[in-house]
């Protein structure tokens, strides 16, 4: 389960809770990785369902796009398509990307421009010049800003944390090579959202549970996420949101968030900014200065806000606004 799923989780659940009825319909397909959590046990009473073709009767129904969903989920009721992932919208894919990425990148360009005119919508986290339709929703991600907040204090040696899956995409090789060459630096390497078994870097596997991750974030002194494809963001933002500066790289995504990012673009400019960091942290107050910039900003993610947009967009379909 990554990002999107635990988002759409936390969306489901928060509409329930305003009143709405909601439901869940899934593909039994892992990518051939294991689960990491049960849906059943994260949604509650909210009914969820899984099969590779389902009829789905709703108001509104919001589908994880990929090429010929339309398929796998026969919808009677509105419909609005939604992005979850940068692979659509690669210009060339790198086959490190596997398999998946490759089909619903070219996929989407063959059959996207038609398929997509069976959706009374379009709903993206970043705008995306490429993606035509005539009614396109842009609205963010969100973080839970009442859980990922400044609390704890950092460790007392100076760490470096990777969150999420440990994949070429997300900059995976390149966190670990840094932890190979910074290693004799005084910098500590952590890694949350799996398993792996590396001499150094120490992990903290998956963790589902909001308040246990906001401890790490708090606890750790700077978030590399060196993506080369993201739609949102969301690490950055729920790390910025505990306080902890990030070293990202310069993609479109990071640099249009408006967020005091420390960019990064090599293995060299990664090691100096993380040394960088180093030093403010070793001085005190330019840190903790840095560390307050950062949370203010990512108040512009707030989970409530973001809701409501969503709820907006999901009434101005039904309505037909």
């Amino acid at each position: 389960m990554g990002g999107g799923e635990r988002e759409m989780c936390e969306l489901g659940i928060e509409l329930a809770n305003r009143g709405h009825d909601v439901e869940f319909y899934a593909l039994p397909f892992l990518m051939g990785s294991k689960p990491k959590a049960n849906p059943v046990d994260l949604l509650g009473e909210i009914p969820y369902h899984e099969a590779w073709s389902q009829k789905v009767h709703a108001d509104v129904a919001y589908t994880f796009y990929h090429p010929l969903s339309t398929l796998n989920f026969r919808v009677k009721g509105k419909r609005i398509a939604s992005f979850h992932s940068q692979a659509f919208f690669l210009r060339s894919v790198n086959r490190q990307y596997g398999l998946v990425p490759a089909l619903a990148s070219y996929g989407t360009r063959i059959i996207g421009p038609l398929e997509l005119r069976s959706f009374d919508a379009v709903h993206t986290h970043f705008p995306h010049h490429t993606l035509k339709h005539h009614r396109v929703y842009t609205i963010p991600g969100w973080v839970d800003t009442s859980v990922f907040k400044p609390a704890t204090q950092k460790y007392d040696e100076f760490t470096v944390l990777f969150s999420g899956r440990a994949l070429w995409q997300k900059g995976w090789d390149i966190y670990v090579n840094l932890a190979r060459r910074m290693k004799d630096l005084g910098v500590r390497f952590l890694y949350v959202g799996g398993v792996v078994k590396d001499s150094v870097i120490r992990s903290l596997g998956f963790q589902w549970n909001a308040v246990a991750l906001s401890r790490i974030y708090n606890n750790s002194h700077v978030l590399l996420n060196p993506s080369r494809a993201d739609t949102f963001g969301r690490t950055s933002i729920e790390s910025m949101a505990c306080g902890t500066p990030v070293v990202a790289s310069p993609s479109r995504l990071h640099s249009g968030l408006n967020l005091p990012f420390v960019f990064g673009n090599s293995i060299a400019e990664y090691e100096e900014s993380i040394l960088g960091l180093k030093r403010l942290w070793e001085e005190g107050k330019p840190y903790s200065q840095l560390s307050s910039r950062c949370s203010q900003a990512a108040q512009a993610f707030s989970f409530g806000n973001t809701v409501t947009a969503y709820e907006k967009m999901f009434s101005d379909v039904l309505h037909g606004v």
